[in-house]
Order: structure tokens, then sequence, then C-alpha cells
């Protein structure tokens, strides 16, 4: 797939992120290539696995930033979900979100190992 394929399908908004790398969409690629490798997710799962709740916002938090950088719009507002989550106190409604999350996060990173 091409970028333009996987922004559509990940709703980038592609102009708005080049702009951020200064046209640069050599420098975009390598850093959303190197997303999937980036432990947010999985010490975020680890956490919600282990309920505690300090390091559930923390690695969220985390998810949250990396997915802003780089446009990640869908996975940015459901990390921010759970970080306001924990912050309001809402332990009740943190497997919903985790599950939400969950999936926007395997379709993003399905997307991007698609990049050709």
């Amino acid at each position: 797939m091409t970028i333009q394929e996987v922004a559509a399908e990940l709703k980038i908004d592609l102009n708005v992120e080049l702009a951020r790398y200064s046209g640069n969409q050599t420098l975009y690629l390598k850093f959303l290539k190197e997303f999937p490798n980036d432990t947010s997710f999985s010490l975020l799962k680890q956490a919600m696995e282990d309920r505690k709740h300090e390091e559930i916002e923390r690695s969220a938090h985390a998810l949250r930033q990396n997915a802003f950088k780089l446009g990640l719009e869908e996975l940015y507002r459901s990390s921010s979900e759970i970080v306001e989550a924990v912050r309001q106190q809402e332990p009740q409604q943190l497997p919903r979100l985790f599950r939400q999350t969950s999936e926007i996060y395997e379709h993003t990173v399905e997307m991007i190992q698609e990049l050709s």
C-alpha cells in the first residue's frame, strides 16, 4: 500500500503531518514505520492485566503522545479516553476503553505494516 492509501484508511491528514515534518515524507514514513516497535501499547496491556491504574495512565498517555506525533487521530482519541477514565477515577470504563483502543491499535499496526 502507498502512504496515501494508508493515510486514507487511518484517517491521517497527510498534508498536516507532512507539514509537521517540514514536507519530508521520507522522515515521516521512517517514524510511522517505527511506530509498531513502540512499547507503549504492550506496557498498557500489562498494566491493564495487573490493574495498576497509575501505570495504565502513564502508558496510555505515552501511547496518546506517540499517536498524536504521527497524526493517528483515532488512536489518539481512544488512548485519551483511557487517560481521562483513570484521572476521573472511573475504572469501570477501562475494560471497554481498552478493548476499543486495542482494536484501533491492531488495525493501525496492520496498515503500517502494509506500507510499501
